[in-house]
């Protein structure tokens, strides 16, 4: 029998769906599978591979399990867009506006507005873990560790450069204004190669790896670079962020649901944003709001590239 396929993105972050609620094909290796499927060259291309299956129905919310596979076959715990554009599939395939999906991080309460399409998905409690410096290659990066049921390093890319630029010149703190206003010739993490965004996501800080955010446009009002939060005061009138995307298992991606919101989450922590976030991505925007029990809720659109059926021999690579 074969397998129906399809191809989704959310703002550019793309993967490919096997639809297996009705379908009961044993595949042998599906971290292999993930590889090959996602090769841009070779496979559909994508920035992985999901797994919809069936499960018991219950209440007024569709019920439905996510195996999430990144594209070096590694197996994700959550992926944000990936819920968005599996809760879409659904709701085409079933009408249903409400849906729960099973993940190795719990259940992602979505729900969907017919109106606008829009997708939105509690992706649960974000947790702050601590503000870190990790030497790579001999550059100190300072970031926050979050988790969101996976791990995230965010790094404001403005006080990477100050942290830098202090480090090197041994600068007073009344001289930030200055080098604010001057520009800086120091590193900035937004223009690091794939390699070096490797040795980061490889470090020895992060046991299970890590994805890395960087925030490229922060509004700096009063710094305090003695004592973290580095970032404090900045316009309170500031509701939108600009992230670069590093994904684990993945590399440079066009978007991250889990990383817009562990990004927004900080930038609402530490620059004391409005709890309603506009996230702009490589690939498009996201809306992010946090709420009162430091949940947060993600929504945006989503796009059907196309759908197609696999033969069950494609399915299982050897």
């Amino acid at each position: 029998m074969n397998v129906k396929a399809i191809k989704m993105h959310g703002q550019g972050n793309d993967y490919i769906f096997l639809d297996l609620e009705d379908n009961h094909i044993q595949l042998s290796s599906i971290n292999q599978l993930a590889i090959k499927l996602s090769d841009r060259h070779f496979g559909i291309g994508g920035d992985g591979l999901i797994l919809i299956e069936k499960m018991p129905q219950k209440a007024i919310y569709y019920n439905a399990r996510l195996k999430i596979y990144n594209s070096d076959g590694s197996e994700a715990n959550t992926c944000g867009t990936a819920l968005r554009c599996a809760a879409y599939y659904l709701y085409e395939k079933h009408s249903k506006t409400k849906i729960n999906l099973h993940t190795l991080s719990g259940v992602k309460r979505c729900n969907i507005d017919q109106n606008s399409n829009r997708i939105s998905v509690n992706m649960g409690k974000v947790i702050y873990e601590k503000a870190m410096t990790i030497l790579v290659d001999g550059i100190k990066i300072k970031g926050y560790s979050v988790n969101i049921g996976n791990p995230h390093f965010v790094v404001f890319d403005i006080e990477q450069s100050l942290a830098q630029h202090f480090s090197h010149q041994n600068s007073d703190v009344a001289e930030i204004r200055d080098v604010l206003n001057i520009g800086m010739n120091t590193f900035s993490l937004k223009e690091a190669p794939k390699d070096f965004m490797k040795m980061i996501e490889n470090h020895h800080a992060f046991p299970n790896k890590t994805n890395i955010m960087i925030i490229t446009n922060c509004e700096v009002g009063d710094i305090n670079i003695e004592h973290p939060p580095l970032l404090r005061g900045a316009d309170k009138g500031l509701s939108s962020l600009n992230i670069k995307i590093w994904e684990r298992g993945s590399g440079f991606t066009l978007a991250c649901g889990s990383g817009a919101c562990a990004s927004a989450f900080m930038a609402f922590k530490l620059l004391k944003l409005s709890n309603n976030i506009k996230v702009f991505l490589p690939g498009g925007e996201v809306m992010v709001k946090i709420l009162d029990d430091e949940t947060c809720e993600l929504s945006g659109n989503v796009n059907k590239v196309f759908e197609t059926e696999l033969k069950p021999e494609l399915l299982n690579p050897t």
